[in-house]
């Protein structure tokens, strides 16, 4: 969901032509209620997060077979 449609618009596209769609979101997102759907969660393949989403959008995302990844920050990366 986002505020922006024009942002939707596009989002929804990529969404439509993509062969695996993955939704990068940080954890604030997980609380916000946004006007517009750009998609269904049963339309993404893959959450990417920088916090373990709350329970129940682990439990929706395991119904709908989407892998949850949370990335950590930091570490060396040379």
């Amino acid at each position: 969901r986002d505020f922006d449609f024009d942002e939707v618009r596009l989002s929804r596209l990529l969404v439509a032509t993509s062969h695996h769609p993955i939704l990068a979101v940080d954890h604030s997102k997980f609380a916000r209620q946004a006007t517009v759907r750009f998609a269904h969660l049963t339309e993404i393949r893959s959450l990417v997060t920088d916090c373990p989403p709350p329970a129940a959008i682990v439990e929706a995302a395991q119904k709908a077979d989407i892998a949850i990844h949370v990335a950590v920050a930091g570490g060396d990366h040379g």
